[in-house]
């Protein structure tokens, strides 16, 4: 079937060119589908905000809990040995999963005890500031296409809480698209209010995702008004057609979505910095919490606002190489109360950590604000980076940042709170 402009790529037949996710096919059946969704997870865009199978009392919650803001996704994840079934197979784990999620979604209304743990961090579940609770079931199998929603609603007239299911195969391609996690739980808040008005096929989340982005354009329209709506319908265009391989090198629009990149790549130098050690595992000091506050800043940020400020990261970068000079480029968000500021330099060491104070300070004063991050690298890094990610934006590779631009870039961030 041929795709329209709204459609996603989800050819069975595509190569994952990625030593980790080939890795991981060999494990043993049962942790596969785990660990590819957890390695989906872990990237620079949401590794802070992910908690692989978070326990409570020797209990495990789930595969994987996301937790964003006021929302927390339930994830659990099965796989089918040898991979095809019918749909016999996915009814059983639906009901199966559907009765596991509802019982940890109760338990999370209520217990006021239970902590998280990711390789960032250790927080207590904030029973408090959680609104929405969503389960999504996560299948590694192939059948007939089916609305799980007749599963999911087998047994009562309405779902409890907001439960979805996608195939392992599909949400592999999607992450292609909706990478973030203000994307992610944005598409799967609009995908569930979807589902309650028309069928939505596992095993066909192209069609899904063109139908969805209908519905995430009507109602970012009614919330945040038509300008604000269109501007995110333009961007939307452009992400589907790099992420197609549609745009070619040189092409503005390919500029547009790759510099994003950018801030991918800045989040992976910060952590990439952060002290451990002997073993491996991260030292929780003052330098750490700095850092981790810096990624937690940064990685909220949507696709769209990536885009925005990774675009003035590269501007300030070519600036840089034309003229010798450190360039650097402030910005504020009266929302967030927060100040920013994108600088390229050849500064380092000492002299650096000057530099971008002086910045950072002059920022906030003439700002009014208390909170800023400050984001810098060498001009020749950020260029370099960015043709790079253009190029295997272009060349049919991963949509995924990889270590090596990360470690490229060699980019230092600098959070402040004067608060």
């Amino acid at each position: 079937m041929a795709r329209n402009k709204h459609s996603i790529r989800t050819d069975e037949d595509r190569k994952i060119a990625n030593k980790t996710l080939n890795r991981i096919r060999r494990l043993p059946f049962g942790l596969r589908g785990e660990e590819f969704v957890n390695y989906f997870l872990a990237p620079w865009f949401s590794g802070y905000w992910a908690f692989p199978n978070p326990k409570h009392k020797g209990a495990e919650i789930a595969d994987t809990l996301l937790l964003w803001g006021d929302v927390v996704f339930v994830i659990q994840i099965k796989e089918r040995k040898g991979i095809r079934s019918d749909v016999r197979w996915a009814r059983y784990k639906i009901l199966e999963e559907k009765k596991r999620i509802l019982e940890w979604v109760s338990r999370l209304k209520k217990d006021d005890a239970i902590t998280l743990r990711n390789k960032y961090r250790e927080i207590r579940f904030p029973l408090a500031d959680i609104k929405w609770h969503y389960g999504l079931i996560v299948l590694n199998h192939y059948s007939e296409p089916y609305d799980a929603n007749e599963f999911l609603l087998e047994d009562s007239d309405e779902q409890k809480v907001a439960i979805q299911v996608i195939s392992l195969a599909d949400l592999f391609h999607l992450l292609d698209y909706i990478n973030t996690p203000w994307d992610l739980v944005n598409y799967f808040e609009s995908r569930y209010r979807l589902s309650l008005k028309t069928p939505l096929l596992v095993h066909r989340e192209d069609e899904v995702f063109s139908l969805n982005i209908g519905q995430m354009y009507h109602d970012m329209a009614h919330d945040t008004g038509k300008d604000e709506a269109d501007k995110w319908k333009d961007f939307m265009d452009i992400t589907i057609m790099a992420a197609n391989r549609e745009l070619k090198l040189g092409d503005q629009r390919l500029r547009r979505y790759a510099s994003g990149f950018l801030i991918d790549a800045s989040i992976g130098g910060a952590l990439k910095k952060a002290p451990k050690n002997k073993r491996g595992h991260f030292i929780i000091d003052n330098e750490f919490l700095l850092l981790t506050k810096a990624v937690e800043v940064l990685s909220e940020m949507s696709r769209l606002r990536r885009s925005f400020y990774g675009g003035i990261f590269l501007n300030e970068a070519e600036e840089a190489l034309a003229s010798g000079n450190d360039k650097y480029e402030i910005g504020r968000s009266p929302k967030r109360e927060r100040s920013y500021g994108f600088v390229a330099t050849n500064r380092s060491g000492r002299e650096l950590e000057e530099f971008l104070g002086m910045i950072a300070i002059k920022t906030l004063a003439n700002h009014g604000n208390t909170e800023g991050i400050f984001v810098a690298a060498p001009p020749e890094n950020i260029f370099s980076v960015y043709q790079t990610i253009a190029g295997w934006l272009v060349e049919n590779k991963s949509n995924f940042i990889q270590d090596n631009e990360v470690e490229a870039l060699r980019s230092t961030i600098l959070y402040i709170n004067l608060g």
